[in-house]
């Protein structure tokens, strides 16, 4: 898998910064595969997810 773009990581940020806002508190950062069992996003988004975006 490629390395996800700025522009990508951006758009994620931005959307984690809204929804943390409309539910008034922090949410957990997490990858879609540390919900379910899945290949994606990759195992470099996810670790960038982890480190706190």
């Amino acid at each position: 898998m490629n390395a996800p773009t700025e522009a990508a990581k951006e758009s994620i940020r931005a959307l984690y910064d809204e929804a943390c806002a409309k539910a008034g508190h922090t949410l957990s950062k997490r990858g879609h595969s540390q919900v379910g069992d899945t290949d994606c996003p990759g195992t470099t988004l996810l670790a960038w997810v982890e480190s706190g975006m």
